[in-house]
């Protein structure tokens, strides 16, 4: 992983000679204005805090180098490097005839990259080979995995960049224009410039070949592309409205062409759009009420349906190669420097853990690839939430009541199991039933947090869970005539802190897994908020950015406590960070799918699920990126997989979900069926909550604002 940026002036031949001139006159007039230098320093200030968040991106090695791009024109590129594959390689890596390569990616497949050896250095050396237009196309769209590049070759006078088809890496550009002659790419932005993130699209050229004219743009798209958060095909645009899609911030004059004879193989599957639904889990839908619960509606359609179970069986197995690429390729016996107050995980591995659905599942499929003697760190962060008042009345807080426990009968059919297959959920169903019906405590087996089993017995319970943190709460300290006294409230018992360690209750109980607790304050919102994460989130600017961004940059930089132990600090030092997004656009997992389908039927939900991988690039990935690479750590994301969405797109519609059966089971039930199969029985039926509702943060400014409404909490001065 790293940050990289790109520079330079872009004039005309004729353009260079006036600045000449004009350069002579502001030399002079400077040397008569005290004041004259104030732009300047603000420039120098912008690009310094850019180096410096290049350096948070990247903060094992950084260089910067020098490239010819014509007579007169000399472009700067930046790379600093966070070290994860082969030997360490400095970027931008370059050879003797001047190519000059800088590369945040990771290549998983596509292009063959021994265990030792470092993907940056594979990939420049395969370019480098490369001896025309279409031999460099197809290179780069062979790839499987995230990236963002910026390639200069030097025989042919061509800057070449882009980013892959899902959008996961962050690349920003800054066009020039009549006003400002300056042409930049970056991993993050100048505060006082313009930027917007570079589209989804495909492979842009810009061709230097011709200095006595500004040099041309050539965009090569990605086939059957759409413009992100339309429907509207790439190749179907006319060349004044091209322009405008391309360029919605500002206009350039940089001549823009669109070459469709070169379109790029996209990763992005055609859907499966069978809907032969007629005898499909007809039963189950019109007799819900007869199940004593969802679990164990899930179990009968397992039992019921083959074609489900097997295919639950097979998106296991794809889901668990995705994570195993994203778990087994990154450093290990690394060490980092903390603040002497503050432990450091021993976990190579990280995971945004908030208990639902998606971050369980790779919490289980992790186990299984990560050897037995690691420890996974989980990361899950709440925001404090302050006593509310009314009507003389204390709102209190839900507490979690009981220590949580591990079913013996369950750690057989959990991810300490690699098998999968019916006749574990058998064992574990019939247990699980006696569960919901009442239980003897000896039927349980207490599970450890944050130790391995014979290095502690603790156990969580409810007080371990409020030891640390608890605020005896005197309302009448607050207000007067308030008739409660010493009721207990805990600040940051929101809702995925209570998943959370409900889904570790159900992880493998031989696995060392470090429940780190990332407890925000108000105060510290604020303060990060002006300083780090807006120039992060920056050039989005919604609610929605405002809080999503906050809530992983907080999660991300994995500072906290350990469940069972808040005497002291501990921060994660893994450098992967596993996250579950993208599982709701091709599983129907949003409230908007429900919404959809009622009105329009399995038809509609099916052209928006469609759309919905059409706009996964627009789906703020980069912002994502941008926020968690700030502390030296990359996202990794299984769900985006190239072979995982190929075998998901493969199977229908009404298989992945089912909106007929209720909230909390038919959305993602094919996932369901596969948390269930795993173990996971309570994880498999919690319904979906955004990050921003599960860690509270979304209530801490307590305002009316909408999601897409512009946050006047973005500060980018």
């Amino acid at each position: 992983m790293c940050g990289i940026r790109f520079s330079c002036l872009i004039y005309n031949e004729r353009q260079n000679h006036e600045n000449e001139k004009n350069e002579n006159k502001q030399q002079i007039q400077d040397s008569r204005s005290p004041s004259s230098h104030s732009g300047d320093s603000a420039k120098k200030l912008a690009d310094t805090k850019v180096a410096s968040e290049l350096r948070n991106r990247g903060p094992d090695f950084c260089t910067t180098y020098s490239v010819n791009l014509t007579n007169s024109c000399i472009g700067t590129m930046t790379g600093c490097v966070l070290h994860l594959r082969g030997n360490l390689t400095p970027q931008p890596v370059t050879d003797e005839t001047n190519n000059a390569l800088l590369w945040n990616g990771e290549i998983f497949d596509g292009i063959q990259v021994e265990e030792d050896e470092n993907d940056t250095q594979v990939l420049f050396n395969a370019l480098t080979k490369c001896t025309g237009d279409d031999t460099v196309l197809k290179l780069l769209e062979s790839i499987h995995g995230p990236w963002a590049f910026i390639y200069w070759q030097a025989d042919v006078k061509k800057l070449w960049f882009g980013r892959d088809m899902f959008g996961r890496r962050s690349l920003l550009w800054h066009l020039p224009s009549l006003k400002d002659n300056q042409f930049i790419l970056s991993s993050v932005a100048t505060e006082n410039q313009d930027f917007a993130e570079i589209p989804s699209v495909g492979i842009f050229v810009l061709d230097f070949t011709q200095p006595e004219v500004c040099p041309s743009l050539t965009l090569y798209p990605w086939c059957n592309c759409r413009w992100p958060g339309t429907s509207t095909k790439l190749i179907d645009t006319p060349g004044s409205e091209l322009l405008r899609q391309l360029y919605p911030i500002n206009s350039t004059n940089l001549s823009t062409k669109l070459d469709i004879k070169e379109t790029l193989s996209s990763w992005i599957p055609s859907i499966n759009k069978n809907l032969d639904i007629e005898n499909f889990a007809s039963e189950s839908v019109l007799n819900v009420d007869q199940f004593l619960n969802q679990t164990e509606l899930l179990h009968h359609i397992l039992t019921s349906d083959s074609e489900l179970n097997m295919l639950s069986d097979a998106l296991i197995d794809v889901l668990q190669t995705a994570v195993k690429k994203r778990v087994t390729t990154l450093p290990r016996n690394y060490h980092v420097t903390t603040p002497q107050n503050v432990q450091t995980s021993d976990a190579n591995i990280a995971i945004l853990f908030s208990g639902g659905l998606d971050s369980t599942l790779l919490a289980a499929l992790a186990d299984r690839c990560t050897p037995p003697d690691e420890s996974i760190d989980l990361l899950n962060v709440a925001f404090e939430q302050r006593p509310t008042f009314g009507k003389n009345k204390l709102k209190e807080k839900k507490q979690v009541k009981k220590k949580t426990r591990f079913p013996k009968d369950h750690s057989s059919s959990s991810a300490a199991r690699p098998e999968i297959g019916l006749e574990r959920i058998e064992n574990g169903f019939d247990h699980l039933k006696d569960i919901s019906q009442g239980s003897n405590k000896s039927d349980f087996e207490e599970i450890s947090l944050g130790k391995s089993p014979d290095e502690s017995s603790d156990v969580l319970n409810s007080s371990d869970i409020q030891k640390s943190h608890d605020t005896i709460i005197t309302p009448s300290s607050h207000h007067d005539n308030v008739p409660y006294k010493n009721i207990s409230f805990d600040p940051y018992d929101v809702p995925d802190r209570v998943t959370g360690i409900t889904a570790l209750g159900e992880l493998n109980p031989n696995r060392k897994w470090n429940f780190i607790e990332i407890n925000v304050t108000q105060e510290e919102v604020q303060k990060m908020r002006q300083s780090r994460i807006s120039s992060l989130i920056y050039p989005l600017q919604t609610v929605l950015d405002d809080s999503i961004g906050c809530a992983v940059w907080f999660a991300s930089q994995g500072v906290g406590v350990l469940a069972n132990n808040r005497s002291h600090k501990i921060k994660s030092k893994a450098k992967v960070i596993l996250c579950g997004m993208a599982a709701d656009e091709q599983f129907a997992g949003y409230s908007r799918h429900r919404v959809t389908f009622n009105t329009k039927g399995w038809q509609g939900l099916l052209n928006e699920i469609e759309e919905e991988m059409w706009r996964i690039s627009s789906r703020n990935l980069g912002r994502d990126d941008r926020i968690i690479s700030d502390h030296g750590k990359e996202s990794r994301f299984p769900f985006l997989d190239e072979t995982f969405t190929q075998f998901v797109s493969t199977i229908p519609i009404y298989k992945r979900a089912d909106l007929r059966l209720p909230r909390g089971l038919g959305e993602k039930l094919l996932l369901r069926l596969c948390a269930y199969k795993l173990g996971l029985f309570k994880t498999a039926v919690q319904p979906k909550r955004a990050i921003q509702f599960g860690s509270k943060i979304a209530k801490m400014d307590n305002r009316k604002e909408k999601g897409s409404d512009t946050c006047d909490r973005l500060n980018y001065n």
